[in-house]
């Protein structure tokens, strides 16, 4: 007897539909800022202006790292005049709404 390869359609992980209902954003950046004190950390060109250190789910001044002690895993550390443009920091921002 021959098995029932029924595929089950493949629907968005947001709203739950096989054809994705979401409305989606896309928000560009101008620069990078820190998590915490919102101070500019590159220019619009994404040249990094200060010495920042990216963790996982956070990007701080050098200033906030210091002041917060985060124990959190470092993604990179960026040196002023570091260019950071081809990095998921300089990535729009996707907002999905449903």
């Amino acid at each position: 007897m021959a098995e029932d390869w029924t595929i089950e359609p493949i629907t968005c992980e947001y709203c739950g539909y096989i054809t994705c209902k979401c409305q989606v954003d896309i928000i560009p950046k101008d620069c990078i800022l820190c998590d915490c004190c919102n101070i500019s950390l590159s220019d619009s060109e994404f040249i990094a202006n200060s010495d920042s250190i990216w963790c996982e789910g956070w990007l701080y001044c050098m200033d906030c790292y210091i002041k917060y002690d985060p124990k959190l895993k470092i993604i990179m550390k960026i040196k002023e005049g570091q260019n950071v443009s081809h990095t998921d920091l300089a990535k729009p921002m996707e907002m999905r709404t449903w």
